[in-house]
């Protein structure tokens, strides 16, 4: 029978990558993910057309370069917490499985921008907070 180890703890593990992403909005998606009927809980994800990520991640094969790169930029938004003003700019007729707003917030699409992210897969990253 062998120990069983204990957790590493977070100050001991490694921080993870953080990469500078440049490129152009291609869309913005709100996707539910919430299983109840009538509830709305939302990952909002940009897909961007990659020009350039610095530096490139250690999970990509020194010959993969992706053309887009899904960003999720809100993890759980409730759709009972947004303000009405902008729940009227991104869904006049009501909340939906999956919206595809033009803009959101600071974000628009065809827009170029510069991003700090966390790259969690070959396709997916997460916005690292400011």
């Amino acid at each position: 029978m062998t120990a069983k180890q204990a957790p590493t703890p977070d100050s001991e593990r490694p921080a993870a990558e953080t990469h500078t992403l440049n490129g152009t909005i291609e869309s913005i998606r709100f996707q539910n993910i919430n299983k109840a009927r009538g509830r709305f809980t939302y990952n909002v994800e940009l897909t961007v057309r990659v020009a350039s990520v610095d530096p490139p991640p250690t999970l990509w094969r020194d010959d993969y370069k992706p053309e887009k790169l899904r960003v999720r930029v809100a993890q759980g938004l409730r759709w009972s917490s947004v303000p009405a003003k902008e729940q009227a700019a991104l869904a006049p007729d009501g909340p939906k499985p999956q919206l595809n707003p033009e803009r959101w917030r600071a974000y628009a699409s065809g827009e170029s921008v510069e991003l700090k992210i966390r790259v969690t897969s070959v396709d997916l990253a997460h916005l690292v907070s400011p």
